[in-house]
């Protein structure tokens, strides 16, 4: 199957990326860059906080590390020395539905690279010795992210998700990690590190044929097993604040939104824009340029496990956060009434350029395929993309952004929280009907 005939090499011609289902369920996606002199190679698996069921809170952060701590032929040393050492760099995170080991190198090391990457997943030693230490780094770890950024992120979901799998700390609880053994890591390696759970993309100067049968030999002995049924999460909306001496506040403020590759997709990612991304957005002008209140404010959209949200966050002096977080709304509510067709086709210009940039890091582009395939089944066509955003009018804007206003929100503030508007007296005085001014 070949998806996306439209991603350019970098120079002028165009290539397409190419995707493959073994039998045994492991999915390969390609994604060409002749003139590259470097290549991405993302293998994910499947699984992350979410999966855990019953086992330690933490076990799928704590097994993404374990990885690197030797397997049967090689040291934690070799693991490293042997991708770095040659030029690359090697990384893993944990999310709430996958874990990825990623390597960046020298287009010449590929075979070399997955196969450093197949033997870390798939025969870790698990030492006792080695789990211990690594506990201690990750309890220094949780120690560390305790702060204002970290007690937002746990207040926001929490506010979203309520007491469901999505608002639990990826990182997992001091309780959890303290509960983390060798066997209960290769229970959990059992249950998820199989082929129905594998995927992976590799970008730059590569043949497909090439890649896929790389794949086939490198991971030749992962167990064969189903692929995880994602879990599902109802999003309920609310707030939460947290006070505290620090001169700085910061407001989190989200909305459900559609899924990427479903309709209204696209809406809803110029509406993001339109309202928060970049220099050229409406809460940029308002509030940096003509208020003066923040310095900076992002748009975006985040994707776990199937449930989506358009969030809208920054941050300014603690006095002023009642008076930031008033006008971001505002900012919003007048997006749905004075939106002009200029406006919109400025940020569809930069929305496909952006995207068409995205595509010019090899790192980016294996990072999409992987996110894509967790999220939608495929890999997007960028053309299919561009004209999805071509289509879009300024009364389907205008439609989306009453429609999301009107929605449960989230809020999470850090700051004088008591001095806050509620989300029910904003949807009831405050309504987009209300505001008219243009930022």
């Amino acid at each position: 199957m070949t998806y996306a005939p439209c991603r350019c090499s970098g120079q002028g011609v165009f290539v397409m990326a190419e995707y493959k289902k073994l039998a045994n369920g492991i999915e390969i996606v390609t994604d060409p860059a002749p003139s590259c002199e470097t290549l991405s190679i993302n293998v994910s698996f499947r699984v992350g906080s979410c999966d855990e069921g019953d086992a330690p809170h933490g076990i799928a952060h704590f097994m993404e590390h374990m990885a690197f701590k030797g397997t049967a032929t090689r040291s934690a040393t070799d693991i490293s020395d042997e991708i770095t050492g040659r030029g690359g760099f090697i990384n893993a995170t944990t999310d709430w539905d996958t874990t990825s080991f990623t390597c960046t190198t020298m287009k010449e090391e590929l075979a070399h690279s997955i196969d450093v990457l197949a033997d870390i997943v798939i025969r870790p030693t698990l030492a006792l010795e080695d789990v211990e230490i690594e506990r201690n780094v990750i309890l220094q770890e949780m120690e560390e992210r305790k702060g204002t950024w970290s007690t937002l992120d746990e207040c926001f979901y929490t506010s979203a998700y309520g007491e469901q799998d999505l608002s639990r700390p990826i990182i997992g609880t001091d309780e959890g990690v303290r509960a983390v053994t060798p066997d209960k890591l290769r229970w959990f390696m059992e249950q998820h590190y199989v082929t129905g759970n594998l995927m992976v993309a590799v970008a730059g100067d590569v043949r497909h044929a090439d890649t896929v049968a790389l794949v086939e030999e490198k991971f030749a002995r992962l167990p064969t097993g189903p692929r995880n049924s994602m879990p599902s999460f109802e999003y309920y909306g609310g707030e939460q604040g947290f006070a505290c001496s620090c001169e700085r506040g910061i407001v989190r403020y989200g909305f459900e939104a559609p899924t990427n590759g479903t309709p209204g997709a696209a809406t809803a990612a110029l509406f993001r824009s339109l309202a928060a991304v970049g220099p050229a957005s409406r809460m940029y002008r308002e509030l940096r340029e003509r208020r003066g209140l923040i310095y900076d404010v992002s748009g975006y959209q985040t994707t776990h496990c199937g449930s989506s949200m358009t969030v809208f966050t920054t941050e300014g002096h603690a006095a002023k956060i009642r008076d930031i977080f008033l006008s971001m709304h505002e900012v919003l509510g007048g997006l749905c009434e004075t939106l002009t067709e200029e406006e919109l086709e400025r940020m569809r210009r930069i929305s496909i350029a952006t995207m068409r940039m995205h595509r010019d890091s090899v790192t980016s582009r294996t990072d999409a395929a992987i996110f894509e395939l967790v999220s939608a089944g495929k890999v997007f066509d960028l053309a299919a993309d561009r004209t999805a955003y071509e289509a879009v009018t300024v009364e389907d804007v205008k439609a989306y952004g009453r429609q999301l206003l009107a929605s449960p929100a989230t809020l999470a503030v850090h700051g004088p929280a008591r001095g806050m508007p509620k989300l029910a007296s904003l949807k009831a005085s405050r309504g987009p009907k209300s505001v008219r001014k243009a930022a």
